[in-house]
């Protein structure tokens, strides 16, 4: 797993600027990188239902009705990047709309219990897998390229790569670490195999 510091020098060697040696060092690297990590950073997790990043949370209703039809309102959590699915008393629903860091469940009653699955931006760099920092060190480094090297080209060809190889590439490997399944055998298989 890498570090915060590992991440920045992988992105700064991807935008052919020079490696810095502390996050907080007197450079224009370490100014430029502590004004654009955090943004891009929520930017990389948002971009796919990351596996390390998912979270559960059940959400608090809130005392006011919104303004339409007197729908229902649930505070977001304060960590919530994307959302990727939302439940109520146990079954999916897809009818809800969000506004800021609210979400409005037309179907939810007062006593309905609202379940959240969702990408938090509260991760730390020791725990983010291989993949997603190849993603993530692909695309500050294009941020870097563009606003320290003023080499747009360079940039793009850095969001291309990442477009069209790595996140593909990282989102396999995500899906892949799900559960197994076991595969029933159909009975065909088994008389081949020999089993009865």
């Amino acid at each position: 797993m890498a570090s915060k510091l590992e991440i920045v020098n992988l992105a700064l060697a991807h935008a052919g600027e020079d490696p810095i040696s502390a996050l907080d060092e007197e450079s224009p690297q370490a100014d430029f990188i502590d004004r654009v990590y955090r943004s891009e950073l929520d930017n990389a997790l948002a971009t796919y239902p990351w596996r390390f990043a998912k979270r559960l949370a059940e959400l608090n209703r809130l005392a006011d009705l919104s303004i339409r039809n007197d729908t229902p309102q649930y505070q977001l959590p304060a960590d919530w990047c994307r959302i990727i699915s939302l439940e109520i008393n146990g079954t999916s629903v897809t009818d809800f709309d969000q506004i800021g860091d609210v979400l409005l469940v037309p179907w939810a009653g007062t006593d309905s219990t609202v379940v959240l699955e969702y990408v938090t931006k509260d991760v730390s760099e020791g725990k983010m897998p291989g993949h997603f920092v190849t993603v993530f060190s692909l695309l500050l480094g294009a941020r870097c390229a563009q606003g320290l090297g003023r080499d747009l080209d360079q940039a793009l060809s850095l969001r291309k790569e990442v477009e069209s190889i790595q996140k593909p590439q990282a989102r396999t490997t995500d899906a892949q670490q799900g559960k197994t399944r076991t595969l029933r055998r159909s009975r065909i298989h088994s008389v081949r195999r020999g089993a009865r």
